[in-house]
């Protein structure tokens, strides 16, 4: 399923919206089904959701109109997305249950022109985008750039900036980071996502032609679409073989591809003398200067071709150029231009002009320092050894339950004199004093709300309700409850404020839809919202949330300019579900060893036990793999991570979260840590935590769990075969406080994160307990 999420601005704030492309044959409540249990945090934080249909089902907007209210001369057979809109209008109870407050917008292809619909959804306000101060221009743009700029981030077309080396492109142009678009042709939903955006670009042009065979999916799709909206035979396609550097060789190959669209055309020299040129879709991959347009259109001229180009950039790079695109990045860090004598010292990385694959490899040491360290490592100083911290443990709220890598338990964190007298001074301080506290309906909110109401009411009472959604539909059994919050929210003015409070900020989608149903009721209070423990997995969303949330509506903001947005404590955390998480992976090997009909001996039959059974209340002592023989591990001093005697599970997160601030914070002249991106692998110095800087068994335990395959793995085989030696140094160690950290290094190449060198191995084999985990997990020399 095709979905992403945009911002778009308006007159009175930021729209967030949810965008979802609709497959045919697909019902509509099949498809909210979908956002509602796949895409619950996107959806809670959307103002709006607009659905695409497929770039083949394309209708004017009266069939809109005509599938919300048919009549009986009404046939919208040939529309798959019209017939399911109006199977959904039918019933729009069930259709729309799981949308019930939010407007559904439809964007749509009317021939080759793009339009967004009024809102669809009966259950939801009809407020449209003008009212919102946001034209349908501007709707598209944003639109367009948000799901190009997805498509990047999603195929990894984006080569990053390397530390002291700059990409030589085919133009040889020297830049920071090199972007192979063809890349993003990574699904059939991207392709047709591209070429819905080039559908304006193709309006009375009878064939396309691209820069780079690397588009050749996209030009064909397109010219499939083109074809069929004319209803006429198949649309030639021409491509150029390799980047246009102006010397004659390239210059001739151009003019063929020329020659071969203007003779299938019928648009030579004597064609053109007799009526006007046919138009052509010129499809530019990405443009930097704009010089193929000046070769092409001076080989038209030169030849007379009876050709007219009209060119349309993929991604524009450089400013000024004239030339529409779907993207414009030039503005973006990586592709500022150069200044005069940056490139002096400087490695160089060449882009192969036919392939547009980098010609070398590097890999990039990363090491981890107190900056990446702080923010976790003051978390942990107040509460390590107050069992707020867990691993692998399932997390129950008023919505789905979902599993948790890492986490963090508010409720006993709500409970500590340290957040007490923090957030009691943090609430005292709010201007104007809150009349109203409303929080989240599960344990841990209940306790947050009781302890704010207590905190507040010192001069009257400050009543607390509880509501998941704020979506006061009035229906019930809530229905007393709900038409009373909503006659005192809407009895505030401007001058007043509210209580907004949430346990914890991992996304913010719960904060954004109080926001939006605030906004949708009209009400005027100011906002304070304030969560106990934001733990984003990326501190960019959290400013950004504390951006959009302190909007306040210009009627609203002669007191009080903006809302407030808080948190008593702040620590950046990856949001790890099943699929990511270190401990699932372990159980992952277990369950897939019974699953095969295999008996799993004692010692690894109740780790599997355990783990099962610790989703309910996390791994605190017991998060590392060990042999059974050697004490728990646990941090023996203190570190720039967390203090003496913090427990296995504070220590994984410590190391975790410094992962994750490398991961997602921008640092000067140094790559992110993350997944490999061609040419560019950034890893974990492996000296630092196999020899010499964060020797204690579980910091190295905390290594291998919190860190991916690729962040602990060299592509360069010289530099891996270093740290396998490592690692057997370890392992064949006769320290017990060295060598207990064996099973997790075992587990750790069962799960790709490392292979182990046959002397390692044969160390780990003297061992009666280390080699029982190597035949269980299975784990051989490769």
């Amino acid at each position: 399923m095709h979905v992403f999420t945009a911002d778009l601005q308006a007159g009175d704030g930021t729209i967030p919206v949810l965008v979802a492309q609709h497959s045919a044959g697909q019902s509509l409540e099949a498809l909210f089904e979908a956002l509602y249990t796949d895409y619950a945090e996107a959806r809670l934080g959307a103002a709006w959701v607009v659905l695409r249909p497929d770039v083949r089902d394309r209708f004017p907007a009266s069939s809109i109109t005509s599938a919300i209210a048919p009549t009986d001369d009404s046939d919208l057979s040939d529309s798959p997305f019209l017939t399911a809109l109006r199977e959904a209008r039918a019933d729009p109870e069930i259709a729309f249950a799981r949308l019930l407050d939010t407007p559904v917008v439809v964007l749509h292809a009317d021939g080759d022109e793009l339009r967004v619909s009024g809102n669809v959804n009966p259950a939801a306000p009809d407020v449209s985008f003008a009212e919102r101060g946001v034209d349908e221009g501007a709707i598209l743009s944003a639109l367009r750039a948000k799901e190009m700029s997805c498509l990047v981030e999603r195929s990894r077309a984006l080569l990053p900036v390397i530390p002291g080396s700059f990409y030589r492109a085919p133009s040889n142009r020297l830049a920071r980071a090199f972007l192979r678009v063809g890349n993003i042709q990574y699904s059939r939903h991207a392709i047709d996502a591209v070429c819905f955006w080039l559908l304006p670009y193709t309006h009375g042009c009878e064939a396309v032609l691209v820069d780079t065979w690397s588009i050749s999916s996209i030009a064909f799709d397109l010219a499939s679409l083109m074809a069929a909206l004319r209803g006429g035979s198949p649309i030639p396609v021409e491509m150029l073989s390799q980047y246009q550097d102006r010397s004659p060789e390239r210059m001739a190959l151009a003019a063929e591809a020329l020659d071969r669209i203007s003779a299938e055309l019928g648009a030579g020299a004597s064609a053109a003398e007799d009526g006007p040129p046919v138009k052509v879709a010129c499809i530019l991959s990405a443009t930097h200067s704009g010089s193929l347009v000046e070769v092409l259109q001076g080989l038209v001229e030169m030849s007379e071709f009876g050709l007219e180009l009209s060119f349309v950039a993929l991604f524009q790079m450089g400013t000024d150029l004239g030339i529409p695109s779907l993207s414009d990045i030039s503005d973006t860090p990586e592709f500022r231009p150069l200044t005069p004598g940056e490139e002096e010292s400087r490695t160089v990385v060449d882009i192969d002009p036919r392939s547009y694959f980098p010609l070398s490899h590097a890999d990039v040491e990363l090491c981890v320092r107190v900056r990446h360290a702080q923010a976790a490592k003051a978390f942990m100083d107040v509460f390590s050894g107050k069992d707020v911290i867990s691993v692998h443990r399932d997390h129950k709220t008023d919505g789905p339950t979902r599993h948790q890598a890492f986490h963090v338990d508010t409720e006993r964190l709500v409970a500590t004199d340290a957040f007490r007298e923090g957030t009691a001074a943090k609430l005292l301080a709010l201007v104007p004093h809150p009349s109203l506290i409303v929080t989240p309906a599960h344990a841990a909110a209940h306790a947050l709300g009781a302890f704010a109401s207590a905190v507040l009411s010192g001069n009257g009472p400050v009543p607390h309700y509880e509501h998941s959604t704020l979506s006061l539909r009035g229906t019930e059994p809530e229905r007393a409850s709900d038409e009373a919050l909503r006659a005192m929210l809407l009895e505030l003015g401007p001058e007043d404020a509210i209580l907004v409070l949430d346990d914890a900020f991992i996304t913010g989608s719960r904060l954004s839809g109080y926001q939006n149903r605030l906004r949708a009721m009209s009400c005027r209070a100011r906002v304070h919202y304030h969560v106990a423990v934001a733990r984003p997995s990326d501190p960019a969303a959290w400013n950004q949330a504390r951006s959009m949330l302190s909007w306040r509506g210009p009627a609203d903001r002669s007191s009080f300019p903006t809302n407030t947005v808080d948190a008593t404590f702040e620590i950046c955390l990856p949001n790890w579900q099943e699929r990511e998480c270190p401990w699932c992976a372990e159980q992952r090997l277990y369950d897939a060893i019974v699953a095969r009909g295999q008996v799993l001996p004692s010692f690894f039959a109740a780790r599997r036990a355990r783990l099962v059974e610790g989703r309910e209340r996390g791994l605190t002592m017991d998060a590392a793999l060990q042999d059974g023989c050697t004490p728990p591990m646990r941090l023996e001093r203190s570190s720039i991570f967390a203090p003496e005697g913090a427990s296995q599970a504070e220590t994984f997160a410590a190391l975790a979260s410094a992962f994750q601030i490398m991961r997602t914070v921008e640092e000067a002249d140094l790559p992110r840590l993350g997944p490999r991106r061609h040419p560019l692998s950034t890893v974990l110095k492996s000296t630092e935590y196999l020899r010499d800087t964060y020797t204690d068994s579980i910091l190295r335990a905390a290594f291998l769990r919190g860190a991916a395959p690729d962040e602990l793995v060299y592509a360069d085989a010289a530099h891996d075969w270093e740290r396998q030696s490592l690692v057997h140094a370890i392992v064949s160690d006769q320290a017990a406080h060295v060598s207990d950290v064996a099973h997790e290094l075992v587990l750790a190449a069962a799960l790709g994160k490392g292979d182990l060198s046959e002397a390692a191995l044969e160390a780990l084999n003297q061992h009666t307990g280390r080699r029982e985990a190597v035949a269980v997990l299975g784990v051989t020399r490769r």
